[in-house]
C-alpha cells in the first residue's frame, strides 16, 4: 500500500491538495472503524483480531493513514494491513524499544526479530534532517501480511516513497546508492552484482515518461526482493515487459491493459526484481481520478464489473467495494502555534473525521494462472471540513 494521493496522470495531481490536511492519530483511534468494517464483512473477524493484536504490540505512536488489502475472489476475506510512519514521532518511540525493551514478553519476542532491529535503526537514520536518507525518502510504509494468520513475528515489508521520482535518465551511481544503502540496511542482504545489473536494466528500459514513485524492500519474503512501483501508461506495459524478456502470456497482458485503458484507469506497474530478473507475477495497480475526498463509487464500477465478468471478483466483493465509503466524527483538533504561527493559534478547534474509501485496485497476472485482483482501502484522519 502506498499513499492515498498517488494519482498517476500528471494532470490529475492538482487534486493532491485535498489531502493536505491529514493528521496523525494513535493507532487504536482507528480501531472502531476497522471493527465496524469487519462487522460489515469487509474482511473477516479473524483478520480483525490479528490486526488488533498487531496494534497492541507495535511501538508506532501514530499514523495518518492505514491501508487495508483484501482479495476480491473470496467472500470470506483475509485482510493485510499497511501503516504509514512518521519519523519525527516514531523514531523516539522506536529508539526506546531498541535500547530499553523492558519486560513485556510479547514485545521482546517481536522486536528481537533482526528485521525489526534494522527497521528501527533505519527510521532513526531517516529522521536525521542532515542525512541523505531524509533528503531522498518522502514517506515510509510498513506492510504486514496479517491475512496469513502468522502472528508470531509480524515481519513487515517496507515501502519507501521518493522525494524525487526516478526516470530512465537516473545515473548508475544513484541506483547504486539505492541498492547499497536503504535496501541492504533494511534487508540485511548484500545485493549481488547480477541483481544490481537487473535493477539498472529495469530502469534504463523504462518508457520516456515512466517514473518510479516507490521502491520496496520485500523483507517479509525469502529471499528478500526489491519491488519497483512504476507510474506508466497502461498501453506501454506490454512492450516494456517484452524488452525485459518477461516470460508470461503477452496476449492476455495486452488484453488486460487494453481494457484498463478503455476504463480510463491510471496505472502503476509493480515489479519484483531479484537475482534472476523480474518475478513471474506482474501487478498492475489501477487508480481513478479523485476530485473529492470520498471518491464517487461510479468511478470504480467499470473495473469491478469487468473483474467480476473475468471471474476475479465475486459479487459479494464487488458490492462490498462499492459500499465501503464513510466517515466517523472524532474529537476536534487544536490548531498548533508552530503550524500556524498565529497569535490566536491554540484557541480554535477544527473538525476532525476518520474517513475510509477505495484507494486503488490491483490486478495480478501470473503465467498459467487465472487473473487475480485485490482491493485496497484507505482509512485516514482528515482535519477540516470534508469536500
Amino acid at each position: 500500500m502506498h499513499e492515498v494521493n498517488n494519482l498517476t496522470n500528471k494532470e490529475e495531481k492538482k487534486t493532491d491538495a485535498i489531502f493536505l490536511h491529514m493528521e496523525s492519530r494513535p493507532l487504536l483511534n482507528y480501531w472502531p472503524v476497522l471493527n465496524t468494517l469487519a462487522q460489515k464483512s469487509t474482511f473477516s473477524t479473524e483478520s480483525a483480531d490479528r490486526i488488533r493484536l498487531l496494534f497492541d504490540k507495535l511501538p508506532i505512536h501514530a499514523t495518518d493513514n492505514i491501508g487495508i488489502e483484501v482479495p476480491l475472489k473470496e467472500d470470506v476475506r483475509e485482510a493485510d494491513i499497511s501503516l504509514s510512519i512518521d519519523p519525527e514521532v516514531d523514531s523516539r518511540v522506536l529508539k526506546s524499544v531498541l535500547f530499553n525493551i523492558g519486560s513485556n514478553e510479547n514485545i521482546i519476542r517481536t522486536f528481537e526479530n533482526p528485521v525489526w532491529q534494522r527497521i528501527i535503526e533505519f527510521v532513526q537514520l531517516w529522521d536525521d534532517p542532515d542525512s541523505i536518507f531524509n533528503s531522498e525518502i518522502a514517506n515510509m510504509w510498513l506492510e504486514f501480511d496479517t491475512g496469513s494468520g502468522n502472528t508470531s513475528a509480524f515481519t513487515p515489508s517496507v515501502f519507501l516513497g521518493l522525494r524525487s521520482e526516478i526516470d530512465k535518465s537516473i545515473s548508475d551511481e544513484r541506483i547504486e546508492w539505492w541498492c547499497s544503502q536503504p535496501f541492504e540496511q533494511l534487508s540485511g542482504y548484500t545485493i549481488s552484482m547480477q541483481m544490481r545489473k537487473n535493477l539498472i536494466r529495469c530502469i534504463h528500459l523504462m518508457p520516456e515518461d515512466a517514473r518510479i514513485t516507490h521502491l520496496a524492500a520485500m523483507v517479509s519474503r525469502s529471499p528478500a526482493q526489491i519491488r519497483f512501483l512504476i507510474d506508466m501508461k497502461s498501453l506501454d506495459i506490454p512492450d516494456y515487459l517484452g524488452a525485459l524478456k518477461y516470460g508470461g502470456e503477452h496476449s492476455r497482458l495486452r488484453e488486460t491493459v487494453k481494457r484498463l485503458n478503455e476504463l480510463n484507469c491510471g496505472t502503476v506497474l509493480a515489479l519484483n526484481i531479484g537475482e534472476h530478473g523480474i518475478g513471474k507475477k506482474i501487478g498492475i495497480e489501477c487508480f481513478c481520478e479523485r476530485h473529492s475526498l470520498l471518491t464517487e463509487k461510479e468511478k470504480w464500477t467499470g473495473i469491478l464489473t469487468w473483474l467480476h465478468d473475468k471471474g476475479a471478483c465475486t459479487r459479494s466483493s464487488l458490492d462490498m467495494m462499492l459500499s465501503t465509503t464513510g466517515t466517523m466524527e472524532i474529537s476536534p483538533v487544536m490548531q498548533s502555534n508552530t503550524a500556524t504561527n498565529n497569535s490566536n493559534a491554540g484557541v480554535l478547534n477544527e473538525p476532525a473525521n476518520i474517513v475510509w474509501a477505495i484507494n486503488h485496485i490491483k490486478v495480478s497476472i501470473t503465467p498459467e494462472a487465472p487473473i487475480e485482483a485485490k482491493g485496497y482501502l484507505f482509512v485516514a484522519t482528515y482535519i477540516g471540513n470534508i469536500n
